[in-house]
């Protein structure tokens, strides 16, 4: 009697063991589930700002690059219209050469035509009638005499009509010459124009290099956290199923009935946070 006595006493003393064990075991259990479900949810906080994060980033990308594709056709239009305007200057200035040329010709023989009209002026103004008379007397008739005074006549206003001529055409050369001094000016002021414009353009193309190069890091450093949140994530699900069919939350990985999912690290656990692009908690 006395032997199932202390049988029986030691059939409850066990099960009261169980009893409270797993009454402490349970709420163990249940905080460290609570624990896992609240990181998952700042995980995935995290995660959804991350992509979003990388969206923009990506569509910043997009962007830069239109804007990069739009600088570079600006620059080879420059380029093109420098190209243009070089080319135009200097025919301009091949002109400018002949006409210089062409008026310094023009001036050379007005001058001759000048000093020619001026010594037969002084050689009639020396000799002064007696000249005209000897020309005019001599001749065998009256018909002859008109003749002659015709053909004095004729001689003076050629010079006269020549001399009009080439002042003509120096006034023509000296307008043509102005003319492409103007043009000159203008060609070399578009230039101008067209240098700085250009320079603008490898200005801004070189800047919005500089943006793509740091945007580019920025979305690689936010592709490389999205890969660690969703692995991170991935684990506290497993842990997190774990607890909920009653076993631990970490367990050795390829054995039991559930296998680890993946062979990869916890790149990241319960708590603040550093932000990948911007280094803050």
């Amino acid at each position: 009697m006395e032997r199932r006595n202390r049988r029986w006493q030691a059939i409850v003393s066990l099960a009261l063991c169980l009893v409270l064990g797993f009454f402490g075991i349970v709420p163990a259990q249940a905080g460290e589930l609570e624990d896992k479900q609240r990181e998952l949810k700042q995980v995935e906080q995290e995660r959804r700002a991350t992509q979003q994060q990388l969206n923009q980033t990506k569509k910043e990308l997009e962007s830069l690059t239109a804007q990069l594709n739009a600088l570079d056709r600006q620059l080879e239009q420059a380029q093109n219209d420098l190209a243009y305007l070089n080319n135009r200057l200097q025919t301009t200035e091949k002109n400018i050469g002949e006409t210089t040329a062409a008026l310094e010709k023009a001036e050379q023989e007005l001058t001759e035509q000048t000093n020619l009209l001026g010594e037969r002026l002084r050689a009639m103004q020396e000799n002064g009638t007696v000249t005209y008379l000897e020309v005019l007397l001599s001749s065998q008739d009256f018909a002859e005499l008109l003749e002659r005074f015709d053909l004095m006549k004729e001689i003076v206003a050629q010079d006269v009509r020549l001399m009009e001529k080439i002042k003509a055409k120096r006034a023509e050369i000296e307008a043509k010459k102005a003319d492409l001094e103007k043009k000159r000016q203008e060609l070399l002021r578009l230039q101008a124009v067209t240098r700085e414009r250009k320079a603008a353009i490898e200005a801004s193309s070189k800047e919005k290099e500089q943006i793509l190069a740091k945007t580019q890091n920025e979305k690689a450093a936010y592709e490389r956290a999205l890969e660690e949140l969703e692995q991170t994530s991935r684990e506290l699900e497993y842990a997190i199923r774990r607890l909920q069919s009653g076993g631990k939350s970490t367990v050795s990985r390829g054995k039991g009935a559930m296998a680890w999912p993946t062979n990869g690290r916890i790149s990241s656990y319960f708590g603040y946070r550093t932000h990948p692009i911007y280094k803050t908690r």
